[in-house]
């Protein structure tokens, strides 16, 4: 199979699932997913990022990113470019930023509605009935990626890679020995979901801290 009809069957299976998805979550649906998928495809190990939710209901994440992030965006994917190029202080444009992210794919645990108050002080209890509610959604979206390993998926933010493995991967076991805590559920594919900080974290050394994830992981 070509890559041509590989990023072919990844668009329409991200349509499939979110048409279904759709219908439990109503109104304002956030579609996410790749951002270029030729590009993503051709990375040497792939990156997901998984976030809780989106700050704007309705919108299409995969079409902000494309237009690298204007506006406010810099504040979250800012960071994101200066982990992935591996540069700590730079101040990326949307030019550049566009240029960066089409290379990932990104995905939100919550689609919709708000059944919790969202924004810096997530109701992680609220949160974790949305991933327990819609599991099997959540788990039909990432293993529309992880089907081409090496991947990493990185979890943004405190909970959110307790509430995959329990909810999502039949209480996974977190591994602890590395540095930065995983899990990885397929035994035979190069696939890992690791713990990380938000963008928004104002916490220093991220930038060396996710760029060891290469390097510990050996991808």
């Amino acid at each position: 199979m070509n890559t041509m009809t590989i990023t072919a069957h990844l668009c329409e299976r991200e349509r499939q699932v979110f048409g279904d998805w759709r219908l439990r979550v109503g109104r304002n649906f956030i579609e996410d997913g790749v951002v270029d998928e030729l590009c993503f495809l051709q990375q040497k190990c792939r990156f997901v990022f998984v976030l809780k939710e989106a700050n704007d209901l309705g919108m299409s994440l995969v079409e902000f990113l494309k237009n690298g992030a204007p506006g406010n965006g810099g504040h979250t994917w800012n960071p994101v470019c200066r982990w992935l190029v591996g540069e700590e202080s730079r101040v990326f444009s949307p030019t550049e930023r566009a240029l960066i992210l089409k290379c990932i794919a990104v995905m939100n645990l919550k689609k919709g509605d708000r059944e919790y108050d969202g924004g810096y002080s997530t109701n992680l209890k609220g949160l974790d009935g949305v991933v327990k509610r819609d599991r099997e959604f959540i788990k039909q979206q990432l293993e529309i990626y992880a089907e081409h390993p090496p991947v990493v998926f990185v979890c943004c933010g405190p909970g959110l890679l307790t509430m995959l493995s329990e909810h999502v991967f039949n209480n996974a076991c977190i591994q602890s020995y590395f540095p930065i805590p995983f899990i990885k559920p397929y035994n035979d594919r190069e696939v890992f979901f690791v713990a990380f900080n938000h963008p928004n974290a104002k916490v220093s050394g991220l930038v060396e801290k996710f760029q060891s994830i290469r390097s510990l992981l050996k991808l």
